[in-house]
């Protein structure tokens, strides 16, 4: 039996659909195509993570440098050094400010992911994934 997908429409991500304790956009395109993750229960997102996606897509630049700035700093570019460059695919807006994930995948592997943990708005810890 299939269940209807709860969603929720927001007026600056637009649609979004709730599936494993999450809510995700549909890609956004206006950057690149990414996909948002917001904390939140099957009755709605959670008001500050949802707030903190749309602060964090007007900032995207400035936390993509931070978080590759990040990853240089931390000897991971022997895990990229045979890929062209990292592109963003995503980020996951977690329920306290200042603390969320940028995802990104290799452009050479599609395969590998990075992600980089921020809290306090900073980044502190690299995760990867082949």
């Amino acid at each position: 039996m299939f269940s209807k997908k709860i969603k929720h429409s927001d007026n600056e991500l637009g649609e979004l659909t709730f599936s494993g304790g999450l809510w995700f956009s549909d890609p956004i395109t206006s950057i690149e195509e990414i996909i948002i993750s917001i904390d939140g229960d099957k009755k709605s997102p959670n008001k500050n993570s949802l707030n903190q996606a749309k602060q964090l897509l007007t900032n995207i630049t400035n936390q993509i440098n931070e978080a590759k700035n990040h990853i240089k700093t931390n000897n991971i570019p022997n895990f990229t050094e045979n890929n062209e460059f990292l592109v963003l695919e995503g980020f996951y807006s977690r329920t306290e400010i200042g603390v969320f994930d940028l995802d990104f995948g290799l452009s050479n592997d599609e395969d590998a992911s990075i992600t980089v943990n921020f809290k306090n708005n900073k980044p502190y810890e690299v995760s990867l994934s082949h």
